[in-house]
């Protein structure tokens, strides 16, 4: 899980760091050194927070991909994939859904941790009524046009992200959308209904669930006010 990563990144600059040991004094270090010897710029409040989710959430937490890595690197390991392959005590089904594969480089280390999970879904689902598209571990998906199509799984079409493991809530309910001065982009409460990323061109692109972009693979962000007015109402504008 991905919270198990960052309590024992954590724990390891706890006990590197020399001084008086608390939390800020530690998240710094451990910012410092990703920062410095991993070429990958995290602030101290970015890692409290992920901190305090993991040891708090009885789930498991969202994080950049690329972060991710870099605290497995700080662990000892090449990336994600490798630390679940020998660690798979720490892993569930969680890691096989789409932020693990679309966050992480293609390698042998994913090909084998994607084996392993549909070698494992396909043995806890043996016997079971088929009452969904992704019960049996046999089933992947492929992003068309503005959803997802379910496909038979292939191991080398996971590794090289063109699948990923079927999700059926991503399957039945995440889309890319075009929206107009007329789309509900806030809920009641204010918070976002609709969410964008740039996608392979550069231009960006708008999607109904906060999640991560089914093509660049980066994380997907809340339209706001500013991004409503200058890039979807345009024909509002003075």
């Amino acid at each position: 899980m991905y919270k198990t990563v960052v309590l024992k990144s954590y724990e390891k600059a706890e006990k590197e760091f020399v001084g008086r040991k608390s939390r800020t004094a530690v998240l710094k270090h451990l910012a410092e050194k990703i920062s410095f010897e991993y070429k990958y710029q995290v602030s101290e409040r970015t890692l409290r927070d992920l901190a305090k989710r993991s040891k708090n959430s009885t789930e498991d937490i969202n994080i950049n991909g690329e972060l991710l890595n870099k605290l497995c690197n700080y662990l000892g390991y090449s990336d994600y994939g490798e630390y679940i392959l020998k660690n798979p005590g720490d892993g569930d089904s969680t890691v096989s859904k789409t932020g693990f594969l679309q966050r992480n480089k293609k390698s042998i280390a994913i090909t084998l941790s994607v084996l392993f999970f549909l070698l494992i879904m396909k043995t806890c689902s043996s016997g079971v009524a088929d009452s969904s598209p992704c019960q049996d571990g046999t089933m992947a998906m492929q992003w068309q046009d503005s959803v997802y199509v379910l496909v038979a799984a292939e191991i080398q079409q996971i590794a090289s992200k063109k699948q990923i493991p079927c999700d059926e809530n991503l399957l039945q309910n995440f889309k890319k959308v075009i929206p107009d001065c007329a789309y509900p982009v806030f809920n009641a409460d204010n918070s976002s209904n609709l969410f964008y990323g740039r996608g392979v061109s550069g231009d960006y692109e708008y999607f109904n669930q906060l999640g991560y972009h089914p093509e660049t693979s980066r994380a997907l962000r809340p339209v706001t006010l500013y991004i409503f007015n200058k890039y979807i109402c345009v024909s509002q504008q003075p």
